[in-house]
Protein backbone atom coordinates (compact mmCIF):
# COMPACT_ATOMS: atom_id res chain seq x y z
CA UNK A 1 0.00 0.00 0.00
CA UNK A 2 1.18 3.50 -0.93
CA UNK A 3 1.56 5.69 1.99
CA UNK A 4 -0.18 8.89 1.28
CA UNK A 5 1.20 12.84 1.48
CA UNK A 6 -0.45 15.88 1.97
CA UNK A 7 0.91 19.43 0.81
CA UNK A 8 0.07 22.67 1.83
CA UNK A 9 0.38 25.23 -0.83
CA UNK A 10 0.69 29.25 -0.18
CA UNK A 11 -1.36 31.08 -2.75
CA UNK A 12 0.35 34.37 -2.51
CA UNK A 13 -2.84 36.21 -1.46
CA UNK A 14 -2.66 35.06 2.11
CA UNK A 15 -0.67 36.87 4.63
CA UNK A 16 2.23 34.65 5.94
CA UNK A 17 1.32 35.07 9.61
CA UNK A 18 -1.79 33.56 9.22
CA UNK A 19 -0.55 30.81 6.65
CA UNK A 20 2.06 30.12 9.95
CA UNK A 21 -0.77 30.21 12.44
CA UNK A 22 -3.00 27.38 10.58
CA UNK A 23 0.23 25.68 9.76
CA UNK A 24 0.98 25.38 13.64
CA UNK A 25 -2.28 24.34 14.09
CA UNK A 26 -2.19 21.08 11.28
CA UNK A 27 1.33 20.51 11.02
CA UNK A 28 1.39 16.96 12.76
CA UNK A 29 -1.16 16.11 10.14
CA UNK A 30 0.72 17.13 6.81
CA UNK A 31 4.22 16.45 4.88
CA UNK A 32 4.92 19.09 4.12
CA UNK A 33 4.38 23.03 3.77
CA UNK A 34 5.34 25.17 0.31
CA UNK A 35 5.49 28.85 0.47
CA UNK A 36 4.23 29.42 -3.33
CA UNK A 37 5.20 33.38 -3.04
CA UNK A 38 6.01 34.99 -6.64
CA UNK A 39 5.45 38.15 -5.22
CA UNK A 40 7.57 38.52 -2.37
CA UNK A 41 11.08 38.51 -1.77
CA UNK A 42 13.83 37.16 -0.15
CA UNK A 43 13.11 38.72 3.13
CA UNK A 44 9.60 38.54 3.50
CA UNK A 45 10.01 34.80 2.91
CA UNK A 46 12.63 35.07 5.28
CA UNK A 47 9.63 36.12 7.87
CA UNK A 48 7.63 33.80 6.29
CA UNK A 49 9.76 30.87 7.56
CA UNK A 50 10.61 32.59 10.63
CA UNK A 51 7.31 32.71 11.34
CA UNK A 52 6.70 28.79 10.58
CA UNK A 53 9.40 27.86 12.71
CA UNK A 54 7.95 29.85 15.60
CA UNK A 55 4.41 27.98 15.08
CA UNK A 56 6.45 24.88 15.35
CA UNK A 57 6.22 23.77 12.31
CA UNK A 58 9.63 21.58 11.72
CA UNK A 59 12.17 22.81 8.76
CA UNK A 60 12.40 19.42 7.45
CA UNK A 61 8.47 19.85 6.39
CA UNK A 62 8.76 23.18 4.97
CA UNK A 63 9.81 23.91 1.09
CA UNK A 64 10.27 27.13 -0.86
CA UNK A 65 8.82 27.80 -4.64
CA UNK A 66 11.76 29.03 -6.59
CA UNK A 67 13.85 30.47 -3.99
CA UNK A 68 16.42 27.87 -3.31
CA UNK A 69 18.59 30.92 -1.90
CA UNK A 70 15.86 31.20 1.29
CA UNK A 71 15.80 27.67 1.74
CA UNK A 72 19.11 26.87 1.73
CA UNK A 73 19.45 29.68 4.05
CA UNK A 74 17.25 28.41 6.51
CA UNK A 75 18.06 24.95 6.42
CA UNK A 76 14.85 23.70 5.19
CA UNK A 77 13.74 20.47 3.41
CA UNK A 78 13.94 21.93 -0.08
CA UNK A 79 12.98 24.06 -2.74
CA UNK A 80 10.67 23.19 -5.57
CA UNK A 81 12.52 24.94 -8.69
CA UNK A 82 11.09 25.72 -12.32
CA UNK A 83 12.70 26.29 -15.59
CA UNK A 84 13.73 29.94 -14.66
CA UNK A 85 14.95 29.28 -11.03
CA UNK A 86 18.70 29.37 -9.87
CA UNK A 87 20.23 26.29 -10.57
CA UNK A 88 21.18 24.38 -7.65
Amino acid sequence: MTALELHIISDGRQDLEAYAKTAGKIHPYVTSFHLREPARNASELWQGVQALLAEGVPAGKIMINDRIDVAWAARLQGAQLSFRSLGV
